[in-house]
């Protein structure tokens, strides 16, 4: 089961509402919503990626769990 915390969560739904975005375009994004710096998009990135979540690839990024599969494992989580 993979845990996924809040700021988790909130850049994986950038990356679903923006899927297959570059890279640099989500920094742009988190920037705006979040005041994140590109360093903590990268590690917040490199932390999703580890899960087996999202990847990052050729400058590209998109999920490879969807978002009703981690809304199914928050509520296995819950229980």
């Amino acid at each position: 089961m993979i845990s996924i915390g809040e700021m988790e969560n909130e850049l994986l739904e950038s990356v679903w509402h923006n899927e297959n975005i570059p890279s640099g375009q989500l920094v742009k994004i988190c920037d705006e919503k979040f005041g994140w710096k590109k360093s903590t998009t990268y590690t917040m990135l490199k932390r999703l990626q580890e899960k087996g979540v999202l990847i990052n690839e050729d400058g590209s990024v998109h999920s490879l769990v969807s978002k009703d599969d981690i809304a199914a494992m928050k509520s296995e989580q819950l229980l």
